[in-house]
């Protein structure tokens, strides 16, 4: 969990941008494994007015907390598609996210419908969300790209089942066919 979701990195950058004085909250939402280091990180680094720890929710839950926020952070250090991610754009949530191999670069074009970073570099995901928090203009007009890129992108739930039941048809013909 630690070594692929890297949810520590997530205090790091709270810290960071603590110091710098940028105005912010963070979210940080589910049960795993790695909650009690979190929640002794938030407490020694002096963030409980800033970070909050919510149990997980339900999917109902979880879009309205996507469509409330700005931001949704992702420093995974590898991951598949990532699910909470196009959850997240679809609700006009601009994502910030690790550069890894698949499933991000699908979905994010840098500086225009989200923000990639170097997997690990706290300081680069600090920088990009300072910015970010610093320009109105920049938020709204990344917020809508992030959702127009879901929402026209084949990425909508109907898009995604209609491609699934393409495929298992193709292989139930494929499989009668003796291919």
């Amino acid at each position: 969990e630690a070594d692929q979701k890297r949810t520590g990195e997530l205090i790091r950058i709270a810290a960071l941008l603590k110091k710098r004085g940028v105005a912010y909250t963070m979210t940080i939402i589910g049960d795993g494994p790695e909650r009690t280091e979190l929640e002794r990180s938030i407490a020694n680094n002096a963030l409980n007015e800033r970070v909050k720890l919510k149990r997980t929710v339900d999917n109902e839950r979880m879009t309205a907390i996507y469509r409330e926020a700005d931001a949704f952070l992702l420093p995974s250090a590898y991951e598949g598609m990532p699910i909470g991610l196009l959850e997240a754009m679809g609700q006009g949530c601009v994502p910030f996210a690790s550069q890894i191999e698949s499933g991000v670069p699908e979905l994010i074009r840098h500086g225009e419908n989200g923000f990639t970073a170097p997997v690990g570099d706290v300081q680069a995901f600090a920088d990009l969300l300072q910015k970010f928090a610093e320009s109105p203009s920049d938020r709204s007009r990344a917020s809508h790209e992030a959702w127009k890129s879901v929402a026209a992108g084949g990425y909508r739930l109907n898009d995604m089942t209609a491609r699934y039941l393409a495929l298992l048809g193709k292989v139930e013909t494929e499989i009668a066919a003796g291919t």
